[in-house]
């Protein structure tokens, strides 16, 4: 989604001027994002993104260069191999985001503050049992009392970040690796859904959010899903990830081939990407249309 004949994009950030960045270099470029400190010498370690998220990466974009972006099938077939990477890829662009650690991180303090958990449950002798309380829900915690939680947090300015780090000095460590085994368990339920290549006609296009996917689900009619935007089960949720301004990639379980149905998920493509951007929106365009819908809509940040 670059600027034509270039290596830069638009960033749009609400209420800032335009601005035009290097994709390379300045772009969701965040020094040390998924570093961790090495078991023995405790020195910054980037072991994480060379042995996890390079692979994926790589095939990620073999297979859209290859096998999306350069043809106009509505549903492409490429084998169980590709289909799975192109899986994993997308569920790691939600994991591997600032987006999807800010939930973690209200998610942690909700664990301190309205479950009385001890620290403890944050060390390596209990990751089995963290790991079942995140992916299955042990507590049963409920979206509305998360989103109560977070919101009176932020009513109160209160600095989630500082609160979480005087509770435990691990939190990178233990934030980096729950976005793999959830970007793992993700992919596997985004597998299993109908794979969809939306395209977009004048005047529409499609931008792309900062939090890399869009997660919507059709009957609860809620366009913050997070902390529970991993919960990609229910039938009726579906996820969204632009890559150009013509295409979108679509995980659906609703039949696509309906022309209305079709058409209403192009525009919730577009709308989504305003509702769940964290910070940014990016586009190969300057556009004052795109500027005046990030003003328009709220950050997520703010009921996370």
């Amino acid at each position: 989604m670059c600027i034509k004949n270039s290596g830069n994009i638009y960033q749009y950030e609400k209420n800032t001027n335009i601005q035009s960045k290097s994709i390379e270099k300045e772009v969701a470029c965040i020094k040390d994002f998924y570093s961790v400190p090495h078991v023995k010498t405790k020195n910054m370690s980037l072991m994480l993104e060379k042995r996890n998220y390079s692979f994926i990466e790589r095939w990620g974009k073999i297979i859209i260069e290859d096998c999306i972006l350069n043809n106009d099938d509505f549903e492409p077939v490429f084998g169980n191999f590709k289909e799975s990477q192109l899986a994993s890829y997308v569920a790691f662009q939600y994991t591997r985001t600032p987006a999807f650690k800010a939930q973690l991180k209200n998610y942690f303090l909700f664990l301190f503050e309205k479950r009385n958990v001890d620290k403890k449950l944050f060390s390596n002798k209990r990751k089995r049992e963290l790991i079942d309380i995140v992916l299955n829900n042990k507590y049963g915690i409920s979206h509305d009392e998360l989103t109560k939680f977070n919101l009176f947090n932020k009513s109160n300015n209160r600095n989630v970040e500082n609160a979480i780090r005087e509770k435990m000095d691990n939190l990178n460590s233990i934030s980096n690796l729950l976005c793999v085994i959830i970007g793992n368990q993700i992919s596997e339920s985004i597998f299993r859904k109908k794979l969809y290549i939306l395209k977009a006609s004048k005047p529409y296009f499609f931008v792309l959010p900062d939090s890399g996917t869009m997660i919507y689900d059709f009957s609860k009619n809620e366009y913050f899903l997070w902390p529970y935007g991993w919960d990609l089960s229910n039938k009726t949720t579906s996820l969204f990830f632009p890559i150009s301004p013509e295409k979108c990639i679509v995980y659906t379980n609703f039949d696509l081939h309906n022309s209305e149905l079709k058409e209403c998920f192009i525009k919730e493509s577009i709308i989504l990407a305003y509702h769940q951007k964290h910070r940014y929106i990016y586009s190969d365009r300057n556009d004052k249309y795109i500027q005046q819908n990030i003003n328009k809509f709220p950050l997520t940040n703010d009921y996370i």
